[in-house]
């Protein structure tokens, strides 16, 4: 695979929790969660080509455990909206 194909990819996925999180708590929420996936893809990419001693394949492919770790935030975090009836 080409690493172009890997980046658009792992754009897609990172835009995609991005937009879900926006239609969840807002634009702000939104982009923390596209700037920390980003930062968490780059984090990601150079520690498994560090471990795994300059194997790329590998790298790149843990580099999707980003967005995997933005969506779960996302699924599990409440809409934002308070109830104070309680």
């Amino acid at each position: 695979m080409e690493p172009l194909y890997g980046f658009v990819i792992l754009l897609l996925a990172i835009l995609t929790v991005s937009l879900f999180a926006y239609s969840r708590r807002g634009a702000v929420y939104a982009a923390f969660s596209c700037l920390g996936m980003a930062i968490l893809a780059v984090v990601l990419y150079f520690g498994a080509l560090f471990i795994s001693d300059g194997a790329e394949l590998t790298a790149g492919i843990s580099t999707l455990l980003a967005p995997i770790a933005g969506a779960l935030i996302v699924f599990t975090t409440s809409y934002g909206i308070r109830n104070d009836n309680e």
